[in-house]
C-alpha cells in the first residue's frame, strides 16, 4: 500500500511538472510576433501535453500494468483537434479496439497520435478547407496491434516530398521502434 502511494504521488509530481511546462509555452505563445517560432511552442505544448495525459491516465488507476486504449485515444484526439482547429471543419473519426495497453507502449503511442493527427490538421486542410481524419487501432492478435491515421486532405501536395522528415516525423519513427513496430505511409 505504502509503495502504490508513493508511486501516484510520484506521477501527479511529474504530470505537475509537465503541467507547469505547458504552461510556460502558452506563456510562451502569448507574445511570440514570429508564426515559426509560435508554430514550434505550438507543437512542443501539444508533446507534453500528450505525455501529460498519460500520467494523469496512470495517476486515477489502480492498475499500473495498463491504459485503457479506446478512453485514452479518444480522449488524446479530442485534445489535438482543440489546439489545431480554428475555423476549419474537420471532422475526426475513431475506431478503437477496447485493449489494455502497458504504460511504456501507450506513452509512445500517444507522442505518435500527437505528431501525425496535428500534422493532418495543420497541413492536410488549407484556407479553411473541409475533410475527415480517421485514427483506427486495432488488434491484430495477442500481441499486435494495427495502428491507422488517415485523412483526406492535399497529400504533401509537391510542398516536402514524402521522404523529408521533420523533427515530428523522425520522433514518430523513434516511437514506432519502441513499440517494436513498423511504419507503411501510403
Amino acid at each position: 500500500r505504502e509503495r502504490d502511494t508513493l508511486l501516484r504521488e510520484v506521477h501527479h509530481r511529474i504530470k505537475n511538472n509537465m503541467s507547469t511546462i505547458a504552461s510556460l509555452f502558452s506563456l510562451g505563445l502569448n507574445g511570440m510576433k514570429d508564426p515559426a517560432g509560435a508554430a514550434i511552442l505550438q507543437d512542443m505544448r501539444g508533446r507534453v501535453l500528450a505525455m501529460m495525459k498519460i500520467y494523469d491516465k496512470l495517476y486515477r488507476t489502480d492498475d499500473y500494468s495498463g491504459v485503457n486504449a479506446r478512453v485514452y485515444i479518444e480522449e488524446l484526439v479530442k485534445e489535438v483537434a482543440d489546439a489545431y482547429t480554428s475555423g476549419n471543419e474537420v471532422s475526426i473519426k475513431s475506431e478503437i479496439d477496447d485493449l489494455q495497453i502497458d504504460p511504456k507502449s501507450i506513452f509512445s503511442l500517444g507522442i505518435i497520435i500527437n505528431e501525425l493527427v496535428s500534422n493532418s490538421l495543420k497541413y492536410a486542410f488549407p484556407g479553411g478547407r473541409t475533410g475527415h481524419i480517421m485514427v483506427s487501432l486495432k488488434s491484430i492478435d495477442e500481441v499486435t496491434c494495427q495502428f491507422i491515421v488517415s485523412d483526406d486532405g492535399i497529400g504533401h501536395a509537391g510542398s516536402q516530398p514524402p521522404s523529408a522528415k521533420g523533427f515530428g516525423l523522425t520522433l514518430v519513427d523513434i516511437m514506432v521502434k519502441q513499440c517494436d513496430g513498423s511504419i507503411n505511409a501510403i
